[in-house]
């Protein structure tokens, strides 16, 4: 047998015992996103992006919202369907600067909030406001069921049932914690609910369990006599 001969079996034999590369699963990306694609260009004056933050959210629904200037629009990714307008705010209800949509046990619902401490509340199915209020600041919004959390620019977190029809008994009601010293730039409750975790622009991190008590856990590293997760730059 030639030198060639042997490699050319060895290659062969090389080859026929490599499996055969299995098909995606359903669930994975690369069959979800293999062909179709979806852009959505809003384009924005040069000088307005030092200005305005351009939140962005997508519901269990398959709709996905956006933000341009003071403008909330929408696009159904399920659906054939041109971009519409869900709502604006107005000049001196500041810019818009955050989306949050809710869960799936409220799939049509949608939070929105401005600069200056506006809160709305839409049904994105009948395209129609539900419920607002307004409150000091909102730097981080956060689902939890029916309870959106609210983080301040001076480190305050309140829990707004939106159950409560009425907002001004919604608003007495809220609970209230304070222990970060820097705007929360993070909220994010687990998977089932019972915990929060905030973060702030000075990198501190706490965990809060609103059931036992108004202050975080102690979990981290011992600082200042107390334990603490700390990092160095903005939490996001």
């Amino acid at each position: 047998m030639t030198l060639e001969s042997a490699i050319g079996l060895s290659r062969s034999h090389s080859v026929s015992e490599t499996p055969p590369t299995p098909p995606p699963v359903p669930e994975s990306a690369v069959t979800n996103m293999r062909t179709d694609k979806v852009i959505v260009d809003f384009s924005v004056v040069e000088e307005e992006w030092s200005k305005r933050v351009w939140p962005v959210s997508w519901s269990e629904n398959n709709i996905l919202l956006f933000g341009r200037g003071a403008r909330v629009h929408y696009k159904n990714l399920s659906a054939n369907e041109a971009i519409g307008q869900l709502c604006k705010f107005r000049e001196d209800q500041g810019n818009l600067r955050l989306i949050e949509c809710a869960g799936k046990d409220y799939p049509n619902l949608v939070a929105v909030s401005s600069s200056n401490g506006h809160i709305q509340l839409w049904d994105l199915a009948a395209k129609k406001m539900v419920s607002k209020w307004s409150t000091k600041s909102t730097a981080a919004i956060q689902w939890n069921g029916p309870i959106l959390t609210v983080g301040g620019e001076r480190g305050s977190i309140r829990q707004f049932d939106t159950r409560v029809p009425d907002t001004t008994k919604m608003k007495e009601q809220a609970k209230k914690t304070m222990r970060h010293q820097s705007k929360i730039s993070s909220l994010a409750w687990n998977i089932d609910g019972k915990f929060l975790a905030s973060g702030d622009e000075s990198g501190q991190v706490h965990i809060w369990d609103p059931r036992l008590q108004n202050a975080p856990l102690e979990v981290g590293e011992m600082i200042q006599r107390r334990k603490k997760i700390q990092h160095v730059g903005v939490i996001t």
